[in-house]
């Protein structure tokens, strides 16, 4: 008898469920608006140490281990950059549709750290641009 009454909840749960599917939807992004209002401060500061970290991660393990430049052994983390040790690496980012830094490093975390890349600090790269003629004709005039 008892499973025959939890079987009948279960029926009533989901006919409500798919009845109030817009009134859901509307309770649901009122609540999260507010939620994310109230705590603006916190999420900004959470998504920023997330990106860091990621930051942090990719270049030190394309650093061979240390959070500095492969060629100087520059270490501050701000002028740190990943570089495509073959070239290529404007076409390599409109291809995967990541232009900007932090997108580039979850998109390596993510494909399990590729071969092919480096950690540079940017004089390194733009003496490496310059030195094996990376730049495209617009750059050169």
């Amino acid at each position: 008898m008892a499973t025959q009454s939890n079987e009948k909840q279960k029926a009533d749960w989901r006919k409500w469920y798919h009845e109030h599917k817009e009134e859901r939807k509307t309770q649901n992004r009122a609540y999260w608006r507010r939620f994310y209002s109230a705590h603006r401060e916190i999420r900004l500061e959470k998504v920023k140490e997330g990106r860091q970290k990621v930051k942090l991660e990719v270049l030190t393990y394309y650093g061979n281990g240390k959070l500095a430049c492969v060629k100087c052994g520059f270490t501050d983390i701000r002028a740190l950059t990943i570089d495509h040790i073959d070239g290529g690496g404007h076409q390599h980012l409109k291809e995967i549709k990541h232009h900007q830094g932090t997108n580039f490093y979850y998109w390596l975390k993510k494909q399990n750290y590729p071969e092919g890349y480096q950690t540079l600090c940017a004089n390194c790269q733009f003496i490496k641009r310059v030195e094996k003629k990376e730049w495209s004709n617009q750059y050169m005039k």
